[in-house]
């Protein structure tokens, strides 16, 4: 734990320094390489999961999320049960304690990463992939998220790149489209809640008082009085 603990302090501080403006471009390519090497271990992706939980440090957060992309979209396939299941709860748990704290950049990386791994594994190995998704749909506080990640799916599942097969192409697309109905009865629940909140909103507001209106009477008379003795009357 204290070399873990060592090595994300000079993780973070490698990332401010490869930020800095004061930092020249053969530093940049020596802490690239330092980065790449630490990417390429066998076990970076254990390294990555602890660092997310232990650092404020946005820069860190994105290279973690950069490393386990590498690993979800390139060397998933060579990865036991266990290590995608630790990957795959890490970061849905981390998505669902931060996504209305972290940027948008860090929410929509956690979000692309998790519509990733579903690409690969729904149903088959990951069955609850779409049910979670429709869940944070249906809780008021993480509705937004929910959408996101409908949003998302929609994207990577409906038009997949060429790295999948045309028969795991085929089975998306069949899985998706029996999940039409429930998402589009969704959104439209969601769009009759936000409508009537609207009409709440206007009945809640009360007609202006005839005071108000003798006053504007009054302000609009003040108004001609004013444009009647200026000099653009002459124009009229």
């Amino acid at each position: 734990m204290a070399s873990d603990e060592a090595s994300l302090r000079g993780l973070e501080a490698l990332m401010t320094e490869f930020f800095a403006v004061a930092t020249t471009n053969s530093r940049k390519r020596e802490i690239e390489e330092l980065l790449n090497i630490f990417s390429q271990t066998q076990d970076s992706w254990k390294h990555c999961l602890f660092y997310m939980a232990n650092t404020q440090n946005e820069y860190v957060i994105m290279f973690c999320l950069t490393v386990l992309e590498n690993v979800i979209n390139k060397q998933w396939v060579g990865y036991c049960g266990a290590d995608k299941m630790d990957i795959r709860l890490t970061l849905n748990q981390y998505l669902y304690a931060h996504h209305n704290k972290v940027p948008s950049f860090i929410r929509n990386k956690l979000v692309k990463l998790v519509v990733d791994i579903g690409r690969t594994d729904w149903p088959h190995f990951y069955p609850d992939f779409f049910t979670n998704i429709l869940q944070l749909v249906q809780d008021s506080e993480t509705v937004t998220l929910g959408v996101l990640l409908l949003k998302m799916t929609s994207e990577e599942l409906m038009a997949p790149r060429e790295d999948l097969s045309m028969a795991r192409k085929e089975e998306l697309h069949r899985l998706l489209l029996a999940q039409i109905p429930t998402v589009l009865n969704l959104l439209n629940n969601i769009l009759e809640s936000v409508l009537e909140k609207h009409w709440h909103l206007v009945a809640a507001t009360p007609p202006p008082s005839p005071t108000q209106g003798d006053s504007g009477t009054r302000q609009r008379g003040s108004s001609l009085m004013l444009f009647s003795s200026s000099p653009l009357q002459s124009v009229c």
